[in-house]
């Protein structure tokens, strides 16, 4: 999942010739709160709807754009730019080629929809949530079971609270008949905290979906 997979199509970058003005009605066209600058197919800055205001719409973007920001190459892995986005707070990523050519940008909404296409979101199954202690976890161990019930993890999502020592993880199964399979985990000793059929799954995604797009307001 390189980075140049999530771009956003949509997004127009702003010129440095463009207005505050252009500029606001940019950020509420695309529901995004930075916006990239370029000039010669080089993003040279990011704008910030913080750093703007409609008293301000004759004056050029040039003027208030963030020379120092953060950029994916289009080889970088997605859980990267996921990571930056999360740390940095923005809504919106540059991707640059090997040239500093500006290719296109990563929304949060472009982020999402992609990520959720993905094979472990689209393909029918289930969802078992174990627990258990930090110092008890193996991946490996747990795809042996799952494996001699003749199932296959599509995905696995690790999750720990720094202050315990207890450990989450969420595993997306190929297969909605997990019964035999949930019996084997607690023979052998794992806590199942949930499970989640494929009706389960569809609702559970659509209902965050959809309050994700209204929160993004697209």
């Amino acid at each position: 999942m390189m980075a140049s997979a999530f771009i956003d199509p949509s997004i127009v970058p702003l010129k440095i010739s463009d207005s505050v003005a252009v500029a606001i009605d940019f950020f509420k066209e695309f529901s995004v709160r930075q916006l990239p600058v370029v000039q010669d197919n080089i993003c040279i800055g990011i704008l910030s709807l913080d750093e703007i205001d409609d008293e301000l719409e004759d004056i050029p973007v040039l003027d208030f754009i963030n020379l120092s920001y953060s950029f994916a190459s289009t080889y970088d892995h997605i859980y990267e730019v996921m990571r930056a986005i999360s740390e940095q707070s923005v809504t919106l990523f540059p991707i640059i080629d090997e040239n500093n050519n500006y290719l296109g940008c990563i929304t949060l909404a472009s982020l999402f929809k992609n990520y959720v296409n993905c094979a472990a979101f689209s393909q029918p199954g289930s969802i078992v949530v174990l627990e258990m202690d930090k110092k008890n976890y193996s991946l490996a161990e747990i795809a042996r079971i799952v494996e001699s019930e003749n199932k296959v993890i599509l995905s696995s999502l690790l999750s720990s609270n720094t202050e315990s020592d207890r450990l989450e993880i969420t595993l997306k199964l190929n297969s909605a008949q997990i019964q035999n399979l949930l019996s084997t985990f607690e023979r052998f000793g794992y806590n199942i905290k949930a499970t989640f059929d494929e009706e389960d799954v569809k609702d559970t995604l659509k209902n965050r979906y959809e309050s994700l797009m209204t929160y993004l307001n697209v």
